[in-house]
């Protein structure tokens, strides 16, 4: 307790004798009563605050009576500032909302009573609604202020005021109405004065809050009203778990029920932010979501709270963050096509996102020996190319290595190549220009594995034919010299 009328506020400390830090405040100074004589306990997992107003008709220093409401603490322990309400915690409070200015609320400032937007104290534009004081029965009611209790919206002549309720009967029937369908609008309400059906509560040009006759559409839409729930009663997360990779972002979005609920905003924590960090939030009046931006920071597990504002709801996401970890550099999507009338064999494929990286490819015919072997270098997109022809009318499956520095795995494939036996002078026969469907390579398979091209030595197709001549010349030329040699021997004999 400090100062008198008295306020609550608190210190905490980490030890009973100290030393105490202090803390702020934790309620302010009552109406009506110069103390509260707060109590503070825990039941079925859930912290009330106990005190005394002295809201009830008559109340005053010396006639008290009980109230209660939820304790919320703050992740690091300090406590949120406590309200006192007309409602409680065993009951909502109710929004009137303008028909004629549906971005607008009845709320009382300063005990004036407006029809203004919704501002950071929503608490003002909040009604307890009980049963008509005059009259109990079904279609009349009385508002109590939500966060001033024991004060009554009430009728003074043509205007309309907000007043601590003072037991008297004239008190009860001035803030006592009925309801009935609303004049522009049977889905809302009006609401007639207690003795006098053809006044109702009204909007008035300057927003100001009185009683007034209707007698046009005009009237009728300023005097018609929307009563609903003004209290958030959950908060929904559109994420419940997720998983995350260190460095990475995502979004996460909140919303309190209902849809009516006048102060829709959320708090975000993190339970441990070494692991997951949150941006700052944003709130959409549109749709009524607040979102975060939550980032992986490093490897563990961490819950991410959503609290609505008055600290009565909450909902938790599980975060998991994983290390990082680089997707290995593959070559992937290989083609290889085959045409056995013109012995083309094309190989194409991709080293993702590795522009100007050397590719190496071998090629081995189906006794094992080399039949290509070259190197090409990849463009901006990493896409790859070689384009070859066949020497050896070789039958069977080609065995296809393919490879690039720092690699670690050796992309293996293979293709199937049959000869073509169709004479080739021939032009104009019925083959001309047909591949063989027998000439298609085989669908790439997952052949890759951890081996390395060993055989590093061989000859591309330009070499392989130049040796091919020359062993061919070098034949010739021996076969010359033996000839001439026997011809000598003849004559010498």
């Amino acid at each position: 307790m400090q100062n008198y009328p008295e306020e609550l506020v608190y210190a905490m400390s980490d030890s009973p004798t100290g030393p105490w830090e202090y803390k702020g405040k934790l309620m302010d100074t009552l109406d009506s009563s110069g103390t509260s004589h707060q109590a503070v306990l825990e039941f079925e997992d859930e912290w009330y605050f106990i005190y005394h107003t002295a809201a009830l008709p008559t109340g005053g220093n010396y006639r008290r009576s009980v109230a209660i409401e939820k304790l919320n603490y703050n992740l690091d322990g300090t406590i949120q500032k406590i309200t006192p309400t007309a409602s409680g915690i065993s009951d909502s409070s109710f929004s009137m909302k303008s028909f004629h200015d549906q971005n607008r609320y009845v709320r009382h400032l300063n005990g004036a009573l407006r029809v203004d937007p919704i501002d950071n104290n929503s608490l003002d534009s909040r009604w307890h609604t009980v049963a008509g004081l005059a009259n109990n029965g079904e279609d009349f009611i009385s508002f109590q202020s939500e966060n001033k209790p024991g004060f009554y919206l009430v009728r003074n002549g043509s205007d309309v005021e907000l007043k601590k309720h003072d037991g008297t009967d004239s008190f009860k029937e001035s803030a006592t109405f009925k309801k009935v369908p609303g004049l522009a609008d049977k889905n809302w309400v009006s609401l007639q004065t207690l003795n006098d059906e053809n006044l109702y509560l009204y909007q008035r040009d300057n927003f100001t809050f009185g009683v007034n006759a209707v007698d046009s559409a005009e009237k009728n839409s300023r005097a018609t009203l929307q009563l609903a729930e003004a209290d958030a009663t959950e908060v929904v997360l559109d994420k419940t778990s997720l998983t995350l990779e260190e460095g990475t972002s995502t979004t996460l979005h909140a919303k309190v029920t209902p849809n009516t609920a006048l102060n829709k905003k959320v708090s975000f924590y993190s339970s441990n932010s070494d692991v997951a960090t949150i941006s700052e939030s944003t709130y959409d009046a549109k749709t009524g979501e607040t979102s975060i931006t939550l980032k992986g920071k490093t490897a563990g597990s961490t819950e991410i709270i959503a609290v609505s504002e008055d600290g009565n709801y909450s909902a938790k996401t599980n975060v998991e963050v994983k290390k990082h970890e680089e997707n290995p550099i593959e070559i992937k999507d290989v083609v290889i096509s085959s045409n056995s009338k013109s012995k083309e064999i094309n190989i194409e494929g991709i080293l993702k996102n590795q522009s100007g990286r050397d590719i190496t490819v071998k090629v081995e015919d189906p006794n094992g020996n080399f039949a290509y072997l070259d190197q090409t270098t990849t463009n901006d997109h990493g896409s790859f190319a070689f384009e070859f022809k066949l020497n050896d009318e070789v039958n069977g499956v080609f065995q296809v290595s393919i490879g690039a520095a720092d690699l670690e795995k050796v992309y293996k494939s293979s293709f199937t190549y049959t000869v073509d036996t169709t004479d080739s002078g021939d032009k104009d026969g019925p083959n001309k220009d047909k591949e063989n469907p027998g000439d298609k390579a085989e669908s790439p398979t997952d052949k890759n594995d951890d081996s390395k091209n060993k055989d590093g030595k061989g000859l591309p197709s330009t070499a392989t034919s130049m040796f091919n001549y020359l062993v061919i010349g070098a034949l010739l030329i021996v076969g010359g010299v033996f000839t001439i040699f026997m011809r000598k021997r003849k004559i010498q004999e």
